[in-house]
């Protein structure tokens, strides 16, 4: 049996006992280069738009300064707020209300899992709760740009759902709900271009939010 970990690209998206593949791990690191590096031109764009707002006065052209200090200053909160949405992405947040247990974390395609699902705050749940079983393809994709130096191809990780199931879920302190794995579904592999990953999810639906939820990762073998 396994608490619910967060569901990371990298690791966090495989249960214990499994490594990331090269797909994955270049995610992680992609994530963790890009990041920072959108961090710095915030910090940076923030720090030119204040000076410009200090020394306007005195410039030559006090409100060509404050124009140029806004701009700056705007940047500064699209590259800080796209830092965040990348971060994110790479953790995603685990519901503190909701406790998942599933058994078993190894599994044949055609096995039943059993996942016990706890509310510690019945109260704080939406009328549309739901557990479920994903399967998740990642594949790369090739994506065509154009810039000073003409056209550029870069290689795209995109995600889409290659087999799941949901069921309502009841607004009460545990449950305990059985999801037998397809058979034909794929199995969890970790490739260089491709891949698939398992996880038995429950999800709090929220309109117009973010969607609080908690996951936990199964390795499927064929």
């Amino acid at each position: 049996m396994d608490d619910g970990h967060d569901r990371r690209r990298g690791g966090g998206h495989l249960p214990p006992g499994h490594e990331p593949g090269a797909q994955s791990r270049r995610v992680k690191l992609g994530r963790r280069i890009v990041g920072p590096v959108i961090g710095l031109l915030a910090l940076a764009a923030l720090g030119g738009g204040v000076a410009l707002f200090a020394t306007a006065s005195t410039d030559t052209s006090p409100s060509g300064a404050r124009v140029g200090g806004f701009v700056l200053v705007a940047m500064a909160v699209f590259f800080g707020w796209l830092t965040y949405w990348i971060w994110r992405r790479g953790n995603p947040r685990q519901c503190g209300y909701l406790r998942l247990v599933v058994d078993p974390v190894e599994a044949r395609r055609g096995d039943t899992v059993r996942a016990t699902l706890t509310i510690t705050d019945v109260d704080h749940c939406g009328e549309q709760l739901e557990l479920g079983l994903v399967c998740t393809e990642y594949w790369d994709d090739k994506v065509e740009s154009y810039n000073q130096y003409g056209e550029q191809t870069n290689r795209v990780t995109k995600t889409v759902d290659a087999a799941k199931e949901f069921r309502p879920a009841q607004r009460v302190a545990q449950q305990t709900m059985e999801f037998q794995v397809p058979a034909e579904s794929p199995f969890s592999y970790e490739g260089s271009a491709v891949s698939w990953a398992w996880h038995v999810s429950a999800v709090d639906r929220r309109e117009h939010h973010v969607d609080p939820r908690r996951d936990v990762p199964i390795w499927v073998s064929p």
